[in-house]
């Protein structure tokens, strides 16, 4: 139905009343059909107008070209579309009408069955009563009719029915659907598109989402500058990525270039900072920039991004940048360097916290300026002229800067001429503090060296020593270092160099003897440095211990141990590397060998050998280095051990001996074995040759072998002494253990036989007979122990260095000990506790302690705990000695006062106390001269330190340095003192040990007394309980024998009391508190408990109060404190007679305290047998035995009163008034 056709009715046809009925037919048929198809070519051409229409607004919508000429060349797209869709589809149609035949020809096409019929007939049927040439008329009309009768049958409503219209106009339908749509979402692009569409000429734009801004336009730019564009969208959204910068530039040929770069997106706060708008409402969704590089000739651009393409195009020209001609300036230092200030025209250069002024002078005439650096911002320009400027900066780190320079057409230069400007920091001083010593742990008395390192940049003014017993709160300061006013001046090469660093490294003693400290506490050194800037630094704090001298001997001990154990590993080195390089030497004499084995060990000949300097001399950690630093803790805390300091001035001294010559010959020979061994292996040579070389590398190794025997010889010998020392340290350590072990077993023992003692085994009960076996088995492993002691003992001494012998206090302990261990007494008391016979038990262990304690006596005999003292001076020297003193602290006194007075008085008085302290240096020396050899071997090196400190003190006076001579006195006098001390007076570690002996003898005796008394009422009780009773229970009878066992045991401890031998007295006293103790366990081991016995403990109870209240005024501190005082006091006016008097027995005072105590004591007994006896003609015989009991005791009292006196140095000494008056 669609084909289309020229004409309907052929031309000359007849009438239709003419027509056969299937003319006719087809005739109606084909109007229908042509007014269908016209329709149909309608509704087609306008969808086809519509969707080119639609179609060309997406592509303007796509582009958005607002150039007028794409514009008309898309409306003009849109017209042609138009025009030809409404020619085809509507006109032609119009104009050509199809024949009958025509439309018979599509029926065939249409209806199969009528096909090669319809056509003819229809022909036929026009043609009625006409000749068609094609047969006769009859069956012309046969035919028209037949195909009429078969056209009648067809259904023709589907040629014209309404559905053909919807499926003619689909194309029309969906467009104008399409449309609806588009203009019901988005109703202003369909307008925008319509418009645009069909008024080309008319400047209509499409609708945008974003909208593209320049922050800063630019119109010129710098000649070979950089070109940079940043955009945001107007409303402050964040453009979308993908976007553009179009650049377009005019080649010399005559060519035009056209090039894109992507823009790059910068975040808020970095574009804020960048273009220095903190608040600017454009950024808040960044911005994106472009950057074109090295810009030569002008160009054009444009940006696109998002659906904003309308940007226009920019023309940017170039011109030249303004640049800096010239640049100098001045540096002014801060003011508490007291610099001058210096002018620069170069390089720059400045301490921290200087103020730097620039002048410059540029090409162009400026607008404005910044002076900006790289690490602290910058800074605004003051223009002064057309092109002059200036600048001040404070210095603060070294930084590169440049100069940001605007001239008056906006254009910017002057940054690609950089400089650097040096800061040279004044940062805080750095100090630290060390000891001279390898441990931290101190005596009391010591006199500590500590080495304190302080470094500044500039210079220092102050260096403090700070020392502090509690944490945050310093005991003393002590200044060690004071500079001058100002630090030193720069030098020439400042520029380059900077200022000098100023280091120093002062050694500083510190007399603990002044802090009054106590074992226990810990000492916190530090040291403080000051600059010129006023910064202070603090080092790291060094912590100190104080311990007593027993615990620091045990210490020292510890390191001698790993001293000894480092020489055995150097021992095992140096024999390796000697057995290799006698290896080596034989494989060099072998006649077998090749040239390429020979030395193919001496490289690790070499490495062997190279490890023992390292470990003996060449390393911070070496034995030397310990050895020197365990000698300085020895005399640094005064602890007098001379074995252990020969035994390690020895090891210094044999170390140096070997660093000196048989190391380094030991490591050169092989070197020269090595050259030799090398030289062979790289040369052909003849036999004769080989075999030389080969002798000259043998006789190298030779003399390296002989080296290191004497080493090893060195070494075996060091190691042998230091082997003896340290067995003999671990002996009595195993032997304290077992004498600490045993006195456990015999307390536990005691306490045990107050509820077993008398009872048969199987009496027992399972807990009591489980404790006894605990007992026993104890007992026994102490003496296993102890017989592994006794082993060790003998083998100590077997094995004694060749050419040495043990002491003899070593023989008798190990006579001792085979004997201690041939009784077997410690397993027979094992099997008596086990078999609960407690009291033979007791008495056994009784006697090995006694056994053990003596044998601890021996072995402390020993040369190593000996000390020498020093030899007195004759009175009239000391007297000699006391003046320096005295004269040494009124010029110190002076020295003070001229270093706080003003000019004129301060230079009279530093003039005046150098001249003194001259004249007392002299003074100095001719005593020193009076001295004896003997006392100026041993304290000659103190007075030549003495006699420096004043020479140094006298020399500063007259360079008119007043602190630091009275630095140098103060030294000075400090030293005096300590000599006066030592060579006049009495030594302060032994009066302090004798105070610590004193106060734990007071608590031993109040522990003693406080069990006796309670002992004594146990007894009173127990008796009066038998009195009331009439007879003995058994359970009486072992309370008696727990209390018997009681009493033996405070026997037994009373004897052990520490008391010396040159306390005659207290020793005597202890002797009949001893005595009366045994009478009352005799007391109650014959069932006892009368007053006989009780008279025996509460005289025990007496003698210990009395010696209690001797020594109470000098507890607990008193005692410490005085004799500390007595100590450092060496200008207290004291008779020579009495110092040698309390030198010589320090517990005179004690004793002559308890003799009075001893006498009031027996005054009251007398007066109370007065009082009982006193009427009575004839006496009984019990009062003769008491009054005689008196007269021996006031005898016994008077002749201690006389050896008492007698022992004293001087007869004539002086008593306290207190205490004179209360002797008999």
């Amino acid at each position: 139905m669609g084909r289309r056709t020229r004409a309907f009715w052929p031309a000359g046809k007849r009438s239709d009343y003419t027509l056969h009925p299937l003319a006719l037919a087809i005739s109606r048929l084909g109007t229908q059909l042509w007014g269908t198809w016209v329709g149909f070519g309608a509704l087609r051409a306008a969808g086809v107008i519509l969707a080119a229409g639609f179609l060309l607004g997406l592509i303007d919508s796509f582009l958005r070209i607002n150039e007028v000429v794409f514009r008309f060349i898309l409306s003009s797209s849109w017209l042609l579309a138009s025009a030809a869709s409404l020619y085809v589809l509507v006109v032609r149609r119009v104009f050509s009408k199809p024949t009958a035949v025509q439309i018979a020809r599509l029926l065939e096409w249409r209806y199969p069955q009528l096909r090669d019929q319809l056509a003819a007939a229809t022909e036929f049927a026009c043609a009625s009563g006409t000749d068609s040439g094609r047969g006769s008329p009859e069956l012309q009309q046969a035919v028209v009719s037949v195909t009429w009768e078969a056209f009648q049958k067809l259904q023709l409503h589907p040629l014209v029915a309404p559905r053909l219209w919807w499926q003619n106009g689909g194309l029309f339908t969906a467009t104008v659907g399409l449309l609806l749509v588009c203009l019901l979402v988005w109703p202003s692009m369909v307008l925008t598109g319509t418009l645009r569409l069909l008024l080309p000429w008319q400047d209509i734009r499409w609708p945008q989402r974003y909208h593209l801004v320049i922050l800063r336009p630019v119109s010129e730019v710098v000649q070979g500058g950089d070109f940079e564009i940043e955009l945001v969208d107007g409303e402050g959204k964040r453009l979308p990525a993908g976007g553009k910068v179009w650049f377009k530039t005019a080649t010399p040929d005559g060519r035009v270039v056209v090039e894109s770069m992507p823009l790059t997106y910068l975040d808020a706060e970095t574009a804020a900072r960048r273009l220095n708008r903190p608040n600017d409402p454009l950024l808040r969704a960044g911005v994106r920039i472009a950057r074109r590089e090295a810009v030569e000739s002008p160009f054009w651009f444009r940006a696109e991004a998002g659906d904003d393409r309308s940007m226009p195009w920019y023309y940017v020209q170039t011109a030249a940048a303004p640049a800096i001609r010239s640049l100098s300036g001045r540096v002014s230092p801060p003011a508490y360097t007291g610099w001058p200030e210096m002018e620069f025209s170069g390089p720059v250069a400045a301490l921290e916290g200087s103020r730097i002024l620039f002048r410059g002078e540029s090409t162009k005439p400026l607008a404005e300026g910044f002076l900006v650096t790289e690490k602290q911002g910058s800074f605004p320009l003051r223009v002064e002229d057309a092109t002059r400027f200036s600048v001040e900066v404070l210095a603060r780190q070294t930084t590169s800067f440049w100069f940001r320079l605007i001239d008056k057409s906006g254009l910017g230069g002057g940054d690609t001429e950089r400089w650097e400007l040096r800061v040279f920091p004044d940062g805080p001083p750095r100090v630290s503090v060390r000891t001279m010593s390898s441990l931290t742990r101190v005596t009391p008395k010591a006199r500590f060296r500590v080495q304190i390192e302080a470094r500044d940049d500039v210079g220092l003014r102050e260096v403090q020593l700070l020392l502090s017993r509690k944490e945050g709160e310093s005991s003393a300061v002590l200044a060690v270092y004071q500079g001058s006013p100002f630090p030193p001046r720069p030098e020439e090469d400042f520029v380059a160099r900077g200022p000098a660093e100023e280091i120093r490294s002062l050694v500083h003693d510190v007399d603990f003897g002044d802090l009054n400290l106590l074992p226990g506490e810990r000492l916190t050194l530090s040291a403080k440095a000051q600059d010129y800037r006023g910064q202070w630094a603090e080092s790291t704090p060094v912590v100190l211990e104080v311990v007593t001298p027993e615990e620091l001997r045990a210490l020292l001990a510890d390191q001698e141990r790993t001293l000894l154990a480092d020489l055995r590993r150097a021992l095992e080195v140096q024999e390796n590397a000697r057995r290799l390089a006698a290896q080596e030497r034989s494989i060099l004499l072998s006649e077998a060998s090749s040239p390429a084995e020979l030395g193919s060990g001496l490289d690790s000949t070499l490495w062997t050998q190279r490890e023992v300097p390292r470990i003996l001399t060449d390393s911070s950690e070496s034995v030397a280095e310990r050895a020197e630093a365990l000698l300085a803790t020895l005399a640094q805390n005064r602890l007098e051990d001379p074995e252990l300091s020969e035994r390690l001035k020895d090891l210094r001294d044999k170390l140096g001996e070997l660093k000196a010559d048989p190391l380094p010959a030991c490591e050169e020979g092989i070197l020269a074995a090595k050259r030799a061994t090398d030289w062979v292996k790289a040369k052909n040579l003849d036999p004769p040759t080989l075999l030389a070389k080969r002798q000259e590398a043998s006789e190298h190794l030779g003399k390296v072998l002989d080296s290191q025997q004497t080493v090893i010889d060195a070494l075996e010998e060091l190691i042998a002494r230091f082997h003896v020392s340290d067995s003999l340290r671990e002996l009595r350590r195993e032997l304290s253990e077992v004498l600490r072990s045993q006195w456990e077993v015999h307390r536990r023992s005691l306490e045990q036989a107050r509820n077993t003692a008398g009872r048969p085994v199987e009496g027992l009960s399972p807990p009591e007979r489980a404790a006894l076996q605990s007992l026993a088995e104890e007992q026994r492993q102490v003496g296993e122990r102890f017989q592994r002691f006794s082993k060790a003992l003998r083998e100590w001494v077997v094995h004694f260095p060749a050419g040495q012998s043990p002491p003899e206090s070593i023989a008798e302990a190990m006579q001792l000990a085979n004997k201690i261990e041939g009784r077997g007494v410690i397993p027979k008391t094992a099997v008596d506790l086990a078999e609960n016979r407690m009291g033979q038990a007791l008495r056994q262990q009784q006697e090995v302690l006694a056994d053990l304690d003596q044998l601890a006596r021996l072995l402390q005999e020993d040369q190593s705990q000996a000390t020498r003292p020093l030899p007195k001076i004759p009175p009239e020297f000391a007297e000699t000695l006391r003046k320096l003193l005295e004269d040494q602290r009124a010029i110190r006194e002076k020295f003070a006062e001229a270093a706080s007075s003003a000019p004129p008085a301060g230079a009279e008085n530093l003039a005046e106390a150098a001249r003194r302290q001259q004249a007392l240096r002299s003074q100095l020396e001719a005593f020193g001269h009076q001295l004896s050899p003997e006392v100026q071997s041993q304290v000659g090196t103190k007075l030549e330190t003495a006699g420096r400190e004043m020479a140094a003190a006298a020399s500063k006076a007259e360079e008119k340095q007043a602190l630091q001579a009275l630095e140098h006195a103060q030294a000075a006098e400090k030293l005096l003192g300590e000599l006066y001390k030592e060579l006049a007076g009495e030594s302060t570690d032994q009066l302090l040990a004798a105070a610590e002996r004193m106060m734990h003898l007071y608590r031993e005796l109040v522990t003693l007394a406080e069990a006796q008394k309670e002992l004594t009422e146990q007894t009173a009780d127990l008796h009066r309980r038998v009195t009331s009773q009439g007879e003995l229970s058994r359970r009486d009878l072992l309370r008696i024998l727990a209390l018997a066992d009681r009493q033996q045991y405070l026997g037994l401890a009373t004897e052990q009391l520490p008391l010396p031998p040159e306390a005659r007295l207290l020793r005597n006293t202890q002797t009949q508190v001893r005595k009366a103790l045994e009478q009352a366990e005799r007391g109650l081991r014959n069932r006892d408990t009368g007053p006989p016995t009780q008279q025996a403990q509460r005289r025990a109870v007496t003698l210990l109060e009395q010696m209690i209240a001797a020594l109470t005024p000098l507890e607990p501190s008193s005692q410490a404190e005085s004799t500390q005082q007595q100590a450092t006091s060496p200008t207290t006016e004291e008779s020579p007679a009495a110092k040698d008097q309390s030198g010589a027995n320090p517990y005179l005072l004690i004793e002559l305290r308890l003799l009075r105590n001893l006498q009031e004591g027996l005054k009251a007994e007398t007066e109370e047998f007065l009082r009982v006896h006193g009427k009575e003609e004839t006496l009984s015989e019990e009062a003769r035995q008491w009054a005689e009991q008196l007269r021996s005791e006031q005898e016994h009292l008077s002749q201690l009163l006389i050896e008492l006196l007698k022992s004293a140095v001087d007869p004539t000494i002086q008593l306290p008034a207190e205490e004179s008056e209360s002797l008999p």
